[in-house]
């Protein structure tokens, strides 16, 4: 029989056994070898100079009984130990899954293959505790998150003196984490990891602070300055919230991969990056745009938009406030006037990651013609009251086409707003990606010259007028 749990009901008693001048054996050792034992009675350890637990992974164990043990508790091989009931530095017993002691410890014990990481998952109702961490031979200790409530701590992460990194990973799993106590280690400190559904606030900023994001979402207390000394996006999509009215500061930065740090910042708020060159910077989103650093070094969307209301070329740079559109940028052609424009797409291109049309009134319409063929792969267009899009001569909306259209991918969002108007006026129109959206909100799609709508796998919806001629 090899159960995927074991539970533990009867009373479990462990002794130390004594020999002069020898080191007592001391502590509990339990192994959750890629399962889960869950122990449902205390662990009582006759030991009072030490009794510590030490538990291994890789597995979960659940502990659902107080424990009085005194020492600390260890955690190695990637163990999962959970509990209801963290408590603080010499709590009552009743208050706590893991004891009475000050310290919780990771790092590779015992074998030197063992992964030094190990994971403290709380799955209560939120509480706050003062414990400190200790973390050695580089390794990962995760607190998790997986309860009903906030969990906050308010205790001393410190790096072993012989240790030249460490992170302290919070994974605010199912509700939030507040950290408001400090880093300590001789040589360097523990850097900070983000994961997690929820929020990770950061209530007192430790000085140089090294952060990586590996998704979730990190934000500031109300009474903090927000800096990161260093900051590294290292998996998937984190996200950085700014208070409002605040300015964070970030010292240097950097992404793996694909990873990408989004920046939420609202209206009075900002983000400097003091040592980053005037440009893009991969890596980085703005509210879900892309973003470049300013000539200020602060971080600013990625847009750029038509200056004026009047008729033009696409490829004309004086004509944009920030030069022709590009790729991985945002795009706005909204100038409204006394009259109806157009701007020409006089050259094949690939529109910016969102593209905006419209003057946003009835009283003049900025349209945007093209002749050429224009690639839409994962990008939003929208068509807003006074705006048109107006395609000519073979229209493909499909990721394979020979045609001028191309709004294939994954998402990619076509939305005409009410006043707006999108004119196909030869050939065809097909909407074929399944994740691709074709939003009627009170727009008028205008088919001529035998043009015409497949929406396939796409999906085609809202309120609005489809007008055919020809």
């Amino acid at each position: 029989v090899d159960p995927k749990s074991v539970t533990v009901k009867k009373a479990i008693n462990f002794y130390g056994v004594y020999e002069k001048n020898k080191v007592p054996e001391y502590t509990v050792k339990f192994v959750a070898d890629g399962k889960t034992l869950r122990l449902e009675v205390p662990v009582k350890i006759y030991d009072a100079r030490y009794n510590n637990l030490f538990i291994f992974g890789p597995g979960r164990t659940e502990l659902a009984a107080a424990n009085a043990n005194s020492g600390p508790l260890d955690l190695s091989g990637k163990a999962v130990v959970a509990v209801e009931k963290i408590g603080n530095k010499g709590c009552a017993v009743a208050d706590s899954n893991i004891g009475t002691g000050s310290v919780i410890r990771y790092g590779r014990m015992f074998s030197s293959t063992r992964p030094a990481e190990g994971t403290l998952e709380y799955i209560g109702a939120g509480e706050s505790f003062d414990r400190d961490i200790a973390i050695t031979n580089a390794a990962v200790a995760r607190v998790r998150n997986a309860g009903t409530g906030t969990l906050t701590m308010t205790g001393t992460a410190e790096l072993a003196p012989d240790s030249a990194s460490g992170v302290l990973a919070f994974d605010a799993a199912t509700a939030p984490i507040v950290f408001s106590g400090s880093l300590a280690g001789t040589n360097v400190k523990p850097t900070l990891r983000i994961e997690g559904a929820s929020t990770v606030t950061l209530d007192a900023v430790p000085e140089s602070v090294q952060v990586e994001m590996a998704g979730g979402t990190l934000t500031f207390g109300d009474a903090v300055v927000p800096s990161i000394g260093r900051l590294a996006a290292v998996d998937g999509v984190g996200f950085v919230a700014v208070p409002e009215g605040k300015t964070l500061t970030v010292a240097s930065f950097s992404a793996a991969g694909g990873a990408t740090v989004d920046f939420r910042v609202p209206d009075g708020a900002q983000v400097s990056f003091p040592n980053a060159p005037v440009g893009r910077l991969a890596g980085v989103r703005l509210n879900g745009a892309y973003a470049l650093v300013d000539e200020n070094h602060l971080l600013q969307p990625h847009k750029t938009t038509w200056k004026s209301a009047g008729d033009g070329r696409w490829s004309d740079a004086d004509r944009w406030s920030q030069g022709v559109p590009e790729e991985d940028g945002m795009a706005e052609v909204t100038a409204s006037g006394a009259a109806d424009y157009t701007v020409h797409v006089d050259a094949p291109l690939t529109t910016p990651d969102t593209l905006t049309i419209g003057t946003g009134s009835d009283a003049s319409t900025a349209v945007v013609e093209t002749t050429v063929p224009v690639s839409f792969v994962d990008r939003a267009v929208n068509l807003v009251r006074g705006g048109e899009l107006r395609v000519k001569s073979g229209i493909d909306f499909k990721p394979t086409a020979a045609g001028a259209v191309n709004l294939g991918g994954a998402p990619a969002v076509l939305s005409l707003a009410e006043g707006a108007m999108l004119t196909v006026d030869s050939g065809r129109s097909v909407l074929s990606a399944r994740a691709n959206e074709f939003k009627l909100n009170g727009g008028t799609l205008v088919l001529t010259n035998d043009a015409f709508v497949s929406v396939g796998g796409a999906r085609m919806f809202g309120s609005g007028e489809i007008v055919m001629s020809g």
